[in-house]
């Protein structure tokens, strides 16, 4: 049965969707926003295939409220078989909180000095190579930020 209330702009009766539509929206909304995390995903990885570093993904980023909700038991499971870190597979290792003490440089050394971790929300650029770090550390210090550039112009 629908309900009406009134408009309070119009005073006109609006029409409240029955049960059957909150339903739908219901089991409408995950695979909305499952369509939303791969859309997400498969631009985050053209970027940074674009960059020419290599490119391991994973479908969920670390950060994800239900991944939250639910990776410490996927891990206890994981963990109870006792398999060596390096059969996991990627798309699950890379989800694990501190991932880095776990892979110990392993990545790095199969895949190179640099790479990407893509998520559906975030992009993680690794660097090994100290060298570049540097060169990282150094621009960032030496780049002026907007707001200084705008008060060194004021000044002068």
């Amino acid at each position: 049965m629908n309900s009406a209330i009134l408009d309070a702009a119009t005073l006109q009766p609006i029409q409240i969707p029955d049960r059957a539509m909150w339903l739908q929206l219901l089991l409408f909304s995950p695979l909305l926003y499952i369509a939303w995390n791969l859309i997400s995903l498969w631009r985050n990885i053209a970027k940074c295939r674009s960059m020419g570093v290599p490119v391991v993904w994973i479908p969920i980023d670390h950060r994800n409220f239900f991944w939250m909700l639910v990776q410490g038991y996927v891990w206890d499971f994981i963990d109870s078989y006792n398999r060596p870190w390096s059969s996991i597979p990627t798309y699950i290792r890379f989800t694990r909180p501190g991932w880095q003490f776990y892979d110990k440089g392993d990545t790095h050394v199969k895949l190179g000095p640099v790479w990407a971790l893509v998520t559906p929300a975030n992009t993680f650029i690794n660097v090994s190579d100290p060298k570049a770090i540097e060169a990282m550390v150094n621009q960032r210090k030496d780049s002026v930020s907007e707001a200084e550039q705008r008060k060194h112009l004021e000044i002068n």
